[in-house]
């Protein structure tokens, strides 16, 4: 009866973490050129800014961009961002806010 009575509490505890799950973020560099990737597995629709930068070897000035973009709850592994530039890139910060819709 007390495992019941715990796993029922848990159940109910993990049910709206799960439910409310902010978007999962996933980049890849591949020499010159990278891509990130984006999954909604929560059952919310969200509003992401996003901004990111990325250096190339040779240590030249950073490169700054930003954006915005909406992602449907349930969506699996959609393209955010995917660049190809003309060096090698040593370093790719992201960072992002998102709101529920």
């Amino acid at each position: 009866m007390k495992i019941t009575f715990i796993a029922i509490v848990l159940s109910f505890a993990l049910i709206p973490s799960i439910a409310m799950a902010e978007p999962k973020f996933v980049s890849n560099i591949n020499g010159s050129s990278f891509a990130i990737n984006a999954s909604n597995s929560g059952s919310q629709a969200y509003e992401c800014v996003y901004s990111y930068s990325f250096n190339h070897a040779q240590g030249s000035v950073a490169s700054q961009f930003s954006g915005k973009f909406y992602i449907e709850a349930g969506v699996s592994n959609i393209s955010v961002i995917s660049r190809n530039t003309d060096r090698m890139i040593s370093t790719l910060d992201f960072d992002y806010k998102c709101t529920e819709k």
